[in-house]
Formats: structure tokens, sequence, C-alpha cells
């Protein structure tokens, strides 16, 4: 219960939650790392409405399908969290990806001839914010849902 009280300090009575994010792509390089930014867009806001007694639930089970459907990036539970802990501010995280000019998966044959200079690829990087009733949520307490706390 001690995640329900954090957002409960942040809010009060009914949650409306939305998931948003900040997509940008740069240039990668093999040896040089990430260059220069290439694009960028604001990703779709997804919003949905929770009670006390399921918005653990709701957040994980969304942020997970977000990430999945609207960002079309693979990521495990297990990875999110090592995002979250790894690439954060206080209230956003952050994800990433290779990606080709089209902004899709790169082969194994394109990441073979970009190791080797003959090809493009990319760094897709997300910005991911989650609010509550417009009040953006803290990473901690964003961290403990995900990790299945209570």
């Amino acid at each position: 219960m001690q995640i329900v009280n954090n957002i409960q300090n942040l809010v009060r009575g009914n949650y409306n939650c939305k998931i948003s994010s900040r997509v940008d792509v740069h240039e990668d390089d093999y040896n040089q790392g990430e260059l220069d930014w290439v694009n960028g867009w604001s990703g779709d806001i997804i919003s949905f409405d929770a009670t006390d007694e399921n918005i653990v639930e709701y957040i994980k089970h969304q942020l997970t399908n977000y990430i999945s459907s609207e960002l079309d990036m693979e990521y495990t539970e297990a990875q999110i969290i090592e995002a979250m802990d790894s690439y954060m501010d206080d209230n956003n995280f952050f994800i990433s990806q290779a990606v080709d000019v089209d902004n899709c998966e790169p082969t194994e044959d394109l990441i073979t001839k970009w190791k080797k200079g003959e090809e493009k690829l990319y760094t897709q990087d997300a910005c991911i914010t989650i609010t509550i009733n417009g009040k953006e949520l803290p990473i901690e307490i964003l961290v403990n849902i995900m990790k299945g706390g209570k």
C-alpha cells in the first residue's frame, strides 16, 4: 500500500493517468557513438482512468503496452526497470533502440555493414513521462510500481 499512499499524497480521488513521450533520432556511429540529431516527434499520448484498487497494476500494464505498441520498442519489465535505474531524471526515464533509415529494427546483415562503416544506423531515444491528474509521477514511485511494490 506504500505506493498507493505515495500517489495519494500526489493527488486525491480517482486518477486520470497519461503516458506521453518525446522521441529523438540521432545518427549512430559504431566507433563514435551517437552523432547528429536527424528527426524527432512527440509520441502519442494514452490516457486511462484508475482507482486506488487498480492504479498500480494499470500503470504497470499500460506502460509496458505503451512501450511495445506506441513506441514499437521491445522491452521486458526487467529492461524497463534497468532503464529507469540508469537513464532518468526526477519525472522521466529514457529508453532507446537501434533503427535503420525507416525506423525499423536493423537486420544482422545491416548491423555488420554498419560496424564496417558501409551503412548508417540510428539511435531512437524515447523520453517517457507519466502524469496523474496533471501532475508528473516521480520516477522513484514509478520504479516501485514496476518492481511490484505496494
